[in-house]
């Protein structure tokens, strides 16, 4: 049998002689070829372990009798898989430079370590409760948003969700994002300047051709 959890679970091993026992006896519970926790009771007895990554393995369990030393077989064996999925990242770009101007497209990144293929990645906003989802591609997604405006300004965060052995797991958040949307520049003429150097030239020309005049 093989079990995938996450860390945090608390797994219960139950071992039992093959018959009821009256006397009280030693089971031992074993990670691979090592005893990790041993407990005394007659018949049955149920190892509790609180999970974390190093816990990943494989899982049998024996017993014992006092009086005579002697100790049974092992039991099948079990096979344990903790998920302990990585905090994916979170980045952004935009059009034309490094920040967001609107009007501009901009896109944010979301990506996590490569640990289990396929899965998505959702993206969520502080200013409103929709949440995009987009599969994950070589452990990456990319959010466009083509024209940006006001509304995009805040924070995003990322999370990573896959699904192994028919359970659905989910990553810690990212870091907050903060997308700030700037005003594009605004392109202008002064009229009044135009209008000065215009007299200006005007002026220069008639002075040029008294000049020529009194020369004559």
């Amino acid at each position: 049998p093989n079990s995938v959890v996450s860390p945090g679970e608390v797994l219960q091993f139950r071992c039992n002689t093959p018959s009821p026992t009256c006397i009280s006896v030693d089971f031992s519970l074993y990670k691979t070829e090592t005893s990790i926790k041993k407990q005394t009771a007659e018949t049955t007895t149920t190892f509790n372990l609180t999970l974390d990554a190093s816990h990943q393995g494989q899982y049998t369990c024996d017993y014992s009798y006092r009086e005579s030393a002697s100790t049974s077989s092992r039991s099948n064996s079990i096979s344990i898989t903790v998920v302990n999925l990585q905090q994916p990242n979170i980045s952004f770009s935009a059009d034309g430079g490094p920040e967001v101007t609107r009007g501009y497209g901009f896109s944010i990144m979301c990506s996590t370590e490569p640990q289990y293929p396929g899965g998505s990645f959702h993206l969520k906003f502080s200013g409103s409760n929709i949440t995009r989802t987009q599969s994950a591609v070589n452990h990456s997604a990319v959010f466009l948003f083509p024209e940006a405006d006001f509304v995009h300004q805040g924070n995003y965060r990322c999370i990573y969700e896959v699904n192994v052995s028919s359970r659905t797991f989910t990553s810690t958040t990212t870091e907050l994002q903060e997308i700030t949307v700037k005003a594009p520049l605004a392109l202008w003429s002064d009229s009044r300047t135009a209008s000065h150097l215009s007299s200006s030239h005007h002026l220069l020309c008639e002075d040029t051709e008294k000049t020529k005049m009194s020369d004559g």
